[in-house]
Order: C-alpha cells, then sequence, then structure tokens
C-alpha cells in the first residue's frame, strides 16, 4: 500500500519544511548544549576574542569595522537577523546604546536571550520570526545586521526586497559573507536600487579557519568529555587544516566579505 499526501497537505508539509528546516534541528541542540559548555566557551574566547554564542565567521575585530562604519548611538533602531542567543546583539547595544531587535527561528535561543538580558528591556528586544516572514512595519530600522545568515532564505530577491521595504531612507545593512550567492545577492541590490561598498577580509579570514582548527583540535578531549562531539566535529570541518583548503568552482571558502548597503 502506498500512502500519498493531498495537494492541500503537500502544501501544509513545504510550508513546516520552510518553518523546521532540517538544520533548525541542528541548531536546536547547538544553542541548548553551547549555553552551559566549558569547551566551548574557551573555544570562543580564543578564536572569536568574546563568547558571542555563535555558529558563524566574524571575530570581534571584525565587528568593530562593522560598527566603526555603522557609526551606531542610542537614537538608532537596529535589527539583528539570525540573532541566535543574542549575545552579540547585546554586546552592541552595551557597546553602541543602540535600541537592538534580535529575530531567529530557534526558540530555545531567543528565551536564552530574552531571561539573560531582562534588565536591559528597553533597548533589547528578541523574538522567534523567520526570514522568510519579516512583518515589520516599512521603515522600521536604521541599520540591520547579518552576520552570515541572510543567505538561508530561498530566493534572494524576496530578502533584499523584505529588508529594503523595512529600513528607513539613508539606512545601512551590515552583511558578512563569502562567496556563497554572492551573484544573486549583487544583483538583487542593483534591482532594488540598492548601493553598496566590500570590505575585502579574506586575508584575515583564512588566519582565522586555521586558527579555528588548531583551537578545536586542542580542545578536542574537552568537547568530548562534555559529549559535544557534534559541536567539535562542526568546528573541524567548517575550519582549515592549512592552506590547501579545497575550492570549488563556484565557491571559495577562503574568501569573505563585509559588505555595507545603503538605501538612498
Amino acid at each position: 500500500m502506498r500512502w500519498m499526501l493531498t495537494l492541500k497537505g503537500k502544501e501544509v508539509a513545504d510550508e513546516l519544511r520552510i518553518l523546521r528546516p532540517p538544520i533548525y534541528y541542528w541548531y536546536r541542540d547547538f544553542y541548548s548544549t553551547v549555553e552551559t559548555s566549558w569547551a566551548f566557551e574557551e573555544y570562543s574566547k580564543r578564536v572569536f576574542g568574546a563568547n558571542f554564542g555563535q555558529h558563524g565567521f566574524s571575530d570581534i575585530r571584525q565587528i568593530q569595522k562593522m560598527l566603526d562604519i555603522l557609526k551606531l548611538n542610542n537614537l538608532f533602531r537596529v535589527l539583528e537577523i539570525g540573532c541566535g542567543n543574542g549575545k552579540m546583539a547585546e554586546y552592541i547595544s552595551d557597546k553602541t546604546q543602540a535600541s537592538i531587535t534580535g529575530i531567529d527561528y530557534i526558540a530555545e535561543a531567543i528565551d536564552q536571550a530574552t531571561r539573560r538580558t531582562v534588565g536591559k528591556r528597553g533597548r533589547l528586544v528578541f523574538q522567534v520570526a523567520n526570514l522568510e516572514y519579516l512583518e515589520f512595519a516599512p521603515e522600521s530600522f536604521d541599520a540591520i545586521i547579518s552576520v552570515d545568515t541572510i543567505f538561508f532564505g530561498r530566493k534572494m530577491d524576496n530578502t533584499i526586497a523584505d529588508l529594503n521595504r523595512i529600513l528607513k531612507n539613508g539606512g545601512q545593512i551590515a552583511v558578512f559573507n563569502g562567496d556563497y550567492q554572492q551573484i544573486e545577492f549583487l544583483v538583487a541590490l542593483a534591482k532594488h536600487a540598492l548601493i553598496y561598498e566590500k570590505l575585502d577580509l579574506s586575508q584575515e579570514h583564512v588566519q582565522h579557519m586555521l586558527l579555528k582548527h588548531q583551537v578545536a583540535k586542542e580542545l578536542e578531549k574537552a568537547f568530548k568529555a562534555e559529549s559535544n562531539t557534534f559541536i567539535w566535529e562542526n568546528l573541524m570541518m567548517e575550519s582549515f587544516a592549512d592552506l590547501n583548503y579545497s575550492k570549488q568552482p563556484d565557491f571559495d571558502p577562503g574568501k569573505r566579505y563585509l559588505y555595507i548597503v545603503k538605501k538612498i
């Protein structure tokens, strides 16, 4: 006997897959684990310069480069897309006094962020939301921050259209990313009349990836002692053991950029 979804059932299943893609479940485990992991705390301090609870590639020096350009202050309303457990948003808000709304589709991460920052509710708000459905009013934000996150959307043009809609005139979008979907990204910016500057961070990125691998190897026993092998394996997989990292025809993992996008 064969079972098949009805047309309506397929629509529901497709929608659920958008809201809960396979990596969603990995991130649930990740944020639940790193909250109490000494190994990840040590790893983050040695690799990123601070523990932002992040699964990404921007260390504290790159974040500072972004802040130097954005020049945030207490008058700014900022959206961080894919904020995770909110530690980076909290750091930026503490440093600049900007009001930041952080969104992520992992409820456990948002719960951590909300509980930890309860005393800063005047300038820090976190909510469960999906990049596919940004339900903010037009021109809600002076700046938008995306650290390796807007490329999770299904269609880049739709994502950029949404960001353009909720960004104020004169506002800026800071986007960290490598080569992935770079052409689609730039085409979408041009379509929506958004201008940009690009900072090439590739040289320091390669050194960062080498450091990630080295520190992960040194902390292997610590991660395994905590039964957090799945995090350690991921850190090893996404880093470089040496300078002979592989390059794909349409993607170079050694490339990294900071785009500053402006709405004029």
